[in-house]
């Protein structure tokens, strides 16, 4: 897969992401932001569904992969801060930690969908080169 392709697949599974963890958390009122139960349980599924298809077709690399997937859950918090400060300059005193904690839980999200995807793909291609 070239390296265009794999930018194009991984940035429209990112845009989706955004989409669906924006539209729910960028709704929500500003005393119910709380990261990361705030966040919306579909668009994290989204997220680890789509790390999975890329660790079991293997449509990125590793990195590429992980990296702009677990990217889109701080993209959405930094939306939402940036349209919050514009309404209120004194909210989001914290915005760091916010962006900081987000980008955890992006990465806890992505990487062990990816990586458990990646070696079930490695175990069903041993299995099938033995005979089984």
């Amino acid at each position: 897969m070239t390296k265009r392709s794999e930018l194009i697949l991984v940035g429209v599974a990112s845009i989706f992401g955004l989409l669906l963890l924006g539209v729910s958390y960028l709704g929500l009122p500003y005393d119910q932001t709380g990261l990361p139960t705030a966040l919306s349980p579909i668009g994290l599924v989204w997220l680890s569904f789509a790390a999975a298809l890329g660790g079991l077709a293997r449509l990125a690399r590793p990195w590429t992969c992980c990296l702009a997937l677990a990217a889109v859950v701080p993209a959405t918090v930094i939306l939402r801060i940036a349209a919050d400060v514009t309404i209120d300059p004194t909210r989001h005193n914290l915005w760091p930690f916010e962006i900081g904690l987000s980008l955890g839980v992006g990465l806890i999200d992505v990487i062990p969908a990816f990586w458990v995807a990646r070696a079930l793909r490695a175990l069903w291609q041993a299995l099938r080169a033995n005979g089984r």
